[in-house]
């Protein structure tokens, strides 16, 4: 295991751009904002923090983080990461010195895959078999009940008002849309489209409704 990070152009030929960086112990995920690259190690738990633009230098010293750090995303100056075996998500302030916003947030079993849209963030709680949605916000409150999606989840995306989930078990990705309304949070969809599949999404399904927002 190489335990590093490496950068190529976003162009052809996709050439490396400087030397493999040092990441800590079994890099687990990875997210870009702001100017900075945020990197979860597994051993030690730790979160990196690197410049977007060479020589990549570090930000900062590790920051500390739950057990199995296996998700992290970026949005409106917050990081957030799932610890899958703490079956936690903790928040950072983006800027050194990374500070903890809150208290760590509950969240299903074996938290993993993470993404945050529209004020919203969403997780995929592995052994749960369900999506969870809470707010971008302190103090994090989950917004609406869980959502099944079967099949072990492991990552979930958000665009144009779509719930993206690929279960690992079922060989499988599921799609959901997603609406704010006056009567509250929806989220809905066809209860499990296929990779490659015709299905629309939308078509028949579930459908859980949270406190209005």
């Amino acid at each position: 295991l190489s335990q590093d990070m490496r950068v190529v152009s976003a162009a052809p030929p996709f050439a490396q751009v400087g030397s493999a960086l040092s990441t800590g112990g079994r890099p687990a995920a990875i997210a870009a904002s702001g100017g900075r690259v945020y990197v979860t190690n597994i051993t030690p738990t730790r979160m990196r923090v690197f410049e977007s633009t060479p020589p990549f230098a570090q930000v900062g010293a590790d920051v500390n983080t739950g057990n199995n750090p296996q998700g992290v995303a970026v949005a409106d100056g917050r990081v957030y990461v799932t610890n899958t075996n703490s079956n936690t998500m903790r928040v950072f302030d983006a800027a050194p010195p990374f500070a903890q916003v809150g208290a760590d947030v509950p969240t299903g079993l074996s938290p993993y895959g993470v993404t945050v849209a529209g004020g919203y963030v969403y997780v995929a709680n592995m052994n749960s078999n369900a999506v969870q949605v809470f707010d971008a916000a302190p103090p994090f409150a989950q917004v609406g009940s869980d959502v099944p999606t079967g099949g072990s989840p492991r990552r979930v995306a958000v665009a144009n008002g779509r719930v993206y989930v690929t279960s690992f078990l079922s060989d499988s990705m599921r799609v959901f849309n997603t609406q704010v309304g006056t009567s509250g949070y929806v989220f809905s969809g066809a209860p499990g489209l296929s990779i490659g599949s015709t299905t629309p999404p939308g078509a028949g399904g579930l459908s859980v409704t949270g406190p209005g927002v």
